[in-house]
């Protein structure tokens, strides 16, 4: 999904964002300086389905419990 949205937005063919999608996530969770993770406890969210709206509300429905 993460690869079409980039393609729709660049024009560019799925299958050479996908490439490149895949190779930047490996530089950036492999890197030696701040390399990318999830941390432990975090609450993913899997967007690709949802609207802003409803991306809006999880976040905020989990900031919620989070302050009780």
């Amino acid at each position: 999904v993460r690869a079409q949205r980039r393609a729709d937005q660049t024009g560019k063919e799925h299958a050479g964002v996908l490439d490149e999608l895949r190779a930047r996530d490996e530089r950036d969770s492999t890197r030696q300086a701040s390399p990318w993770s999830i941390p432990e406890g975090a609450e993913v969210i899997d967007t690709s389905d949802m609207t802003v709206d409803e991306v809006v509300d999880r976040i905020v429905g989990l900031a919620g419990e989070a302050a009780v």
